[in-house]
């Protein structure tokens, strides 16, 4: 459909004339020929006859009712600056002529001009695009109003009383907390594959087989509201990302379910392996004076000594202590 902007002048539009029997084109129309009769109806109007006039070529000036033959039974007709005034969307123009049929053309009459390159012939419209924001521009001012201070008391649910409330309540001591955590998480996913209640594996995992071992998992059922069970990792298998549990969970684990793996106990101090260390040389006849640096070595009755030895470094071939 052809677009005019309403309220133009000299307008011309293009209907096509056929025998009406054989819907062959006609080619020999004039604007006085037997029975010849055009007209426009805009829309909601009423019908509007059209006095036709002669053109001797198609180049012709615009003459109002001025009709001529293009080819293939194409005719231009030039119509009444009132058929495309203001004041209607649409106009219809169409006619009759003896014997044959006139397919008449239909023209959406809009505010603006389809001609125009560069606003259309609005003139609320920025012609210049030099005159609108570029890119660069709208970032500027996007970045410019998001450093602009939150007021303080911004409207209830908006955005920025929404930042204001998560800035209020993430204090340095809460993050502080929130880092810790974080530090102790080894592994949040969910379960891939279930091969029992207490053996699974996970989508993903350290490759470390001790990563997990004697840790405690977190486990969540995505299916249901229920509250999480913690279990203890007796067993993990890097490679398959393979977890064994110590006992099954408060519920039926399923694929999808999550799973978040904790760094529970932290490993044993220098003091605490001290004294394992003192408590097996104790089961093997041996003790350790710590403060005097000396070892006692004693016969199997576990009571007797047999000697001492003072201790004062570590021989770099044999690693064997050196006595005084």
């Amino acid at each position: 459909m052809r677009q005019i902007q309403h309220g133009s002048v000299d307008q011309s539009v293009i209907v096509r004339i056929v025998d009406s029997l054989d819907g062959t084109p006609e080619e020999a129309v004039e604007h006085n020929s037997t029975g010849i009769a055009f007209w426009y109806r805009r829309e909601g109007g009423l019908k509007t006859a059209i006095t036709l006039a002669a053109l001797s070529a198609l180049d012709n000036a615009h003459a109002d009712g001025g009709i001529e033959h293009i080819d293939d039974g194409y005719y231009r007709l030039d119509v009444p600056d009132a058929a495309v005034a203001a004041g209607s969307t649409d106009v219809l123009v169409g006619g009759t002529v003896l014997n044959m049929v006139v397919i008449a053309a239909y023209v959406n009459l809009v505010p603006w001009n389809p001609q125009s390159a560069t606003n259309l012939g609005l003139t609320n419209l920025d012609a210049a695009v030099t005159t609108r924001a570029t890119p660069a521009q709208v970032n500027t001012e996007v970045a410019a109003q998001l450093n602009t201070a939150v007021p303080g008391s911004p409207a209830a649910d908006s955005i920025n009383e929404r930042l204001k409330t998560l800035d209020d309540n993430y204090t340095a001591a809460r993050a502080a907390k929130l880092d810790k955590i974080e530090a102790q998480i080894l592994a949040d996913t969910t379960i891939a594959s279930v091969t029992s209640q207490t053996v699974f594996t996970l989508t993903a995992g350290p490759s470390n087989n001790s990563a997990l071992f004697n840790q405690a998992m977190l486990l969540r059922d995505v299916s249901a509201a229920n509250n999480p069970s913690v279990r203890k990792c007796v067993a993990y298998v890097g490679s398959t990302r393979t977890v064994t549990l110590d006992s099954a969970p408060d519920f039926t684990i399923a694929a999808g379910d999550l799973v978040i793996g904790f760094a529970s106990s932290p490993g044993a101090s220098a003091s605490e392996t001290a004294d394992e260390v003192l408590d097996y040389l104790a089961t093997q006849k041996v003790t350790l004076n710590r403060a005097a640096g000396e070892v006692t070595y004693y016969k199997p009755d576990g009571t007797t000594p047999r000697g001492t030895r003072r201790i004062t470094d570590v021989d770099a071939n044999t690693q064997g202590f050196v006595p005084v």
